[in-house]
């Protein structure tokens, strides 16, 4: 296992400019998976361009806002696993619904998953890596 933060330097979108290179290398060296995690975005904002990841996962809180903000967040049409991490805080079964709505609009199948990051062997975060190794 291998991990590296890269600062972004100032540099816009979520992710430094040498990311790309970064995976590149790590490609070549033998790694058979490699996680790129982006800062924190804003709702207009899709860190990842194409061919840079094979999946885009996008991770939020039960707190995002409201059903309105749902309608801004442009990386809810580009992820491929969306998560709803925090599961057993307050609001998080609606905000599940909320998304699972949002993503149906969507029309491309996406996975909803839902994590208690926090806790030891949750089964949400097992079944997510089931997904990421698909």
């Amino acid at each position: 296992m291998f991990m590296r933060s890269l600062a972004t330097r100032g540099h816009v979108g979520g992710i430094a400019t040498a990311t790309r290179e970064c995976v590149s290398i790590l490609g070549r060296s033998g790694f058979d998976l490699v996680l790129v995690e982006s800062t924190g975005i804003g709702q207009e904002d899709i860190p990842f361009a194409r061919g840079l990841v094979d999946q885009q996962i996008l991770v939020l809180g039960p707190d995002y806002g409201s059903r309105l903000q749902l309608q801004k967040i442009s990386m809810l049409e580009e992820a491929d696993i969306v998560v709803v991490n925090k599961y057993d805080l307050t609001g998080a079964r609606t905000a599940s619904a909320e998304l699972q709505e949002r993503l149906a609009l969507n029309r491309r199948g996406q996975k909803l998953l839902a994590t208690v990051a926090m806790r030891h062997r949750d089964s949400g975060v097992d079944q997510l890596f089931k997904e990421v190794l698909r």
